[in-house]
């Protein structure tokens, strides 16, 4: 239990260590949450270093290498240590319990804390006594990780045609999902971490990192949004209604599938880009390309994914008087190219880049014949009849109510709405005009694509508070 230990808490201090000596003016809770997150991908990175350099998969080896990046960089903060307490160094004023706070607000943060606390205590004994159940976990990553901590070796894994069909492969291997031996390796190398760690293969410990992934993003958010200047009792209602979601909360206890992964890298990518619009500060726009590295590395449509935050970076360089108009005139750029056919452009040695009203053919990634499926009753049972995402849909409809008739519109608003569009925008497309509609009809693969989104959802409409309360004059 000594190396299963030491594999929870390594990536810690790697990446928490880092973030503290760099990360002057973060709120404690969001040196943890990306500092673990960041810090699990990075231990990742450095199995597949070293399986490229040659070297056998050793527990002990790729500790001590993860030692050597983070211990000095600990010493160092240590001795640079500034004397000042970290609220006086938040970029952006975070408000302890005094002042005008009440008690009841120390009492609201307390009780949800508390309730939080009671569920993911819970949530960690199902991961601890709970087998490897998950139907993607054990059919496209778990046997990734499997083979390899029985090799020792990050051996290839090729398409089952080509291995069926070439002698040559034979010390190759494949899966039965026709596509699952391209996808990105990154949690299968998550879970074959702790199996090293632990020393021998246990279906239920190798999904531990999981319940911390969720626990760190709920960190990283509070954390974030303390540092937007957020009042305790706010972000903790907020951090609240993030974690409590029953899919989020399904998606820890049934470990084993990449997408509580996704969703937690495209929050920190959001929440990182978000804030460095606010503040400029560089080390959030550091955290933004890292978390999207990541994002892009756990799941095939991370690039989408982080594509959609793409108008955050447009809107971002633009002169805010100007983003309405700007926004007005690429809809309508991209409706008069629609109307003329659409664009094709042939990229040399990569293929044709083809985006109209029948297809969507991206070179080397994906191609999608387009035709239009009415599935919005299956949609909004997803969204408001099944309990999977409590009152979030209805939420979202009741903030757009209240931008519409209330008053402190500001241009800035722009940029959280965009990423709640953009991200609605992909959902949109995939299910109503590509052949994954029958996965919103059936209910399965909808919520996992909206579950990559909602984290980062929540922190948008945060952010839309904020600048809301900041247009009215009011103090948090």
């Amino acid at each position: 239990m000594i190396g299963l230990t030491i594999s929870a808490l390594l990536p810690l201090l790697v990446g928490g260590a880092w973030l503290k000596c760099f990360w002057k003016d973060a709120h404690w809770t969001a040196v943890v949450g990306y500092g673990y997150l960041l810090g699990i991908f990075f231990t990742t990175l450095a199995i597949r270093l070293l399986a490229w350099a040659g070297w056998d998969l050793s527990f002990p080896l790729i500790s001590l290498v993860l030692f050597c990046i983070g211990v000095p960089v600990l010493v160092r903060g240590h001795l640079y240590h500034d004397a000042n307490s970290i609220d006086q160094r938040v970029s952006q004023p975070v408000h302890s319990f005094s002042g005008s706070d009440g008690s009841w607000q120390r009492i609201l943060v307390f009780l949800l804390l508390a309730f939080l606390m009671f569920r993911f205590y819970s949530l960690f004994l199902e991961v601890l006594w709970r087998p490897l159940f998950a139907w993607d976990g054990w059919m496209n990553w778990a046997p990734k990780a499997r083979v390899w901590f029985d090799l020792g070796d990050l051996v290839p894994f090729v398409d089952p045609v080509a291995w069926r069909g070439d002698a040559s492969l034979n010390g190759a291997y494949t899966l039965g999902n026709w596509v699952a031996w391209d996808y990105p390796i990154t949690v299968p190398l998550i879970q074959l971490w702790t199996a090293l760690g632990l020393g021998h293969w246990r279906d239920n410990y190798i999904n531990i990192p999981w319940f911390f992934a969720s626990v760190a993003m709920g960190l990283a958010f509070y954390g974030q949004s303390r540092m937007l200047g957020v009042k305790p009792y706010v972000s903790m209602l907020a951090t609240y209604i993030l974690l409590s979601m029953p899919f989020l909360n399904v998606h820890t206890a049934l470990a084993g599938y990449a997408d509580l992964w996704m969703a937690a890298f495209f929050c920190l990518a959001g929440m990182a880009l978000l804030s460095w619009v606010r503040t400029r500060s560089l080390i959030q726009f550091v955290l933004f390309v890292l978390s999207s590295i990541a994002c892009v590395q756990m799941k095939s449509p991370g690039v989408l994914w982080v594509f959609t935050l793409a108008p955050v970076l447009v809107l971002a360089f633009i002169p805010y008087q100007l983003r309405g108009y700007s926004i007005l005139a690429v809809l309508l750029l991209l409706g008069a190219v629609f109307l003329m056919g659409g664009i094709s452009i042939d990229i040399p040695s990569v293929g044709a880049l083809k985006i109209n009203k029948d297809v969507i053919e991206i070179p080397s990634f994906m191609k999608f014949p387009l035709e239009y499926h009415a599935v919005w009753p299956y949609i909004v049972k997803n969204m408001f009849q099944y309990l999977s995402w409590n009152l979030y849909f209805y939420g979202i409809i009741f903030l757009f109510i209240l931008l519409y008739i209330g008053r402190g519109w500001s241009s800035d608003m722009l940029l959280p709405l965009s990423v709640i569009v953009s991200g609605g925008g992909f959902i949109f497309i995939v299910f109503f005009f590509t052949h994954r509609y029958i996965e919103a009809v059936d209910s399965t693969t909808i919520n996992r694509a909206m579950f990559h989104m909602i984290p980062m959802n929540v922190f948008s409409i945060l952010y839309l508070y904020v600048l809301r309360e900041e247009k009215l004059g009011s103090n948090y």
